[in-house]
């Protein structure tokens, strides 16, 4: 696989899970406030939506920090 075609799968990956936390955060917007909120559904949408996808990105960010300093006590030790 070359390198474009990597790159390729990975904003294919990044697009539906992007669309994905997208429709979680609009059920839980809409199950949490209701359709009363539907004024600002899209702007509370896509914050929620944001926040998922920074939580996810500082989880993996950790676990890579995790196995950098298990390599470095490795190399040490």
């Amino acid at each position: 696989m070359d390198r474009e075609e990597t790159l390729s799968r990975r904003a294919d990956l990044i697009e539906r899970r992007t669309a994905d936390y997208v429709h979680r955060a609009k059920r839980m917007v809409l199950d949490t406030f209701g359709i009363e909120a539907s004024k600002e559904l899209s702007s509370l949408t896509v914050h929620m939506a944001t926040a998922m996808i920074q939580l996810e990105a500082a989880e993996l960010n950790a676990a890579s920090l995790r196995r950098i300093a298990k390599t470095l006590e490795e190399k040490d030790g």
